[in-house]
């Protein structure tokens, strides 16, 4: 939310410039992956396309549990008393 809290304290007209930078990327993005995505299923198959779609959900949770247990080690480190 900070970052919407910043983006919407701007003027109307930097608003709107971002805004269609965020949906240019999203579309680009969404296009990369579905390239890529008909490139792996062409070359190796419907198992590694499985494989690659769960894996890189998984490794995001991995990363995100892992920033999660060290902000609240962090945390707990500065508000000892």
């Amino acid at each position: 939310m900070p970052g919407q809290c910043a983006i919407f304290s701007l003027g109307a007209e930097v608003r709107s410039r971002l805004k269609g930078l965020h949906f240019a990327l999203f579309f680009a993005g969404g296009a990369l992956v579905a390239a890529v995505g008909g490139w792996l299923y062409a070359s190796c198959g419907w198992h590694a396309v499985q494989l690659t779609s769960t894996d890189f959900p998984g490794l995001t949770l991995l990363h995100r549990v892992a920033e999660y247990a060290s902000a609240l080690g962090t945390a707990k480190s500065t508000f000892k008393a």
